[in-house]
């Protein structure tokens, strides 16, 4: 294969070379086209938890939330930001309101991400979980499914 070959999926016309290697590895990273990150299975004691660090610029679409074993007690739980050099808890909201924890167990949620520049990642960003109010003592069997766009 020739350097001028390098980089390009001819069958769809599309550009594959996204970070300028020179390699196909970046193939999924196509500005637009979307992808989801899973946390699961997570439980009281794994809150709060980084569990994504963005590769490519991105920003946050939407959550869906389902567990199994409900909180004991009021709480909820909530998407931040995390930029390199930031302690959890420390970020920015993602979504436009929190999980309830005491929801119905077995049943998804879905939330949205908030419409300003808090659900949008830059590269080295994280993605964590976090307590936003009261406790998750029994809260257990839990999953997280977010929808991201790259940019």
């Amino acid at each position: 294969m020739s350097k001028a070959f390098k980089g390009t999926n001819y069958k769809h016309g599309i550009q594959l070379d996204i970070d300028g290697s020179g390699g196909l590895a970046d193939e999924r990273y196509i500005p637009g086209s979307r992808d989801y990150v899973v946390y699961a299975p997570f439980a009281a004691a794994d809150i709060p938890a980084i569990f994504f660090v963005a590769q490519v610029p991105c920003k946050v679409i939407s959550c869906y939330e389902r567990h199994v074993t409900v909180a004991g007690q009021a709480g909820t739980l909530q998407l931040e930001k995390v930029p390199s050099g930031t302690a959890m808890g420390s970020g920015t909201v993602m979504l436009a309101s929190a999980f309830d924890l005491t929801s119905t167990a077995n049943t998804n949620v879905l939330i949205n991400a908030v419409t300003t520049s808090g659900a949008t990642m830059a590269k080295g960003d994280a993605m964590a979980c976090k307590l936003a109010s009261g406790a998750a003592t029994s809260y257990a069997n839990g999953i997280l499914h977010i929808l991201i766009e790259y940019l």
